[in-house]
């Protein structure tokens, strides 16, 4: 349908996968992603969380939209970093020293402090993007 925007989902990039077809997990009003969103929507990619590290506030099988054109940390907020193999999902908090905190919302796991980055990377994590919207599975 003209009417529906389909968003692909994230691809962890790695050498084996990198030439693979992007499957598409989700078809949106395109309406619904024009008014509710000033992002562009060829810059949103969908991810479902499979942990239960960002729990109670995002949940395990809850959909994330995530804005890739932010591809550096541009205040507090959570972002999607991405390694060799997954897609990691943290809050961040910025510090007034320049330094980012890694946070996971569940007081189960413990989070990452003062960590510099550099060049778009924080240790072998690279920003994916900025979460935009979550939707929950009810």
């Amino acid at each position: 349908m003209k009417y529906l925007i389909r968003i692909p989902y994230v691809q962890p990039l790695n050498k084996e996968t990198q030439n693979e077809t992007i499957k598409i997990i989700m078809e949106l009003k395109k309406t619904c992603i024009q008014f509710g969103f000033s992002e562009n929507i060829s810059d949103l990619v969908v991810w479902q969380i499979n942990g239960d590290n960002m729990a109670p506030n995002i949940n395990r099988k809850d959909f994330l939209l995530i804005n890739t054109r932010v591809k550096q940390i541009d205040g507090s907020g959570i972002y999607a970093f991405l390694d060799d193999t997954k897609v990691i999902i943290r809050r961040v908090k910025e510090g007034l020293n320049g330094k980012i905190d890694l946070i996971n919302d569940n007081s189960a796991y413990q989070g990452y402090e003062n960590i510099q980055m550099l060049n778009f990377e924080i240790g072998n994590l690279e920003v994916l993007g900025r979460v935009v919207f979550v939707g929950k599975i009810l």
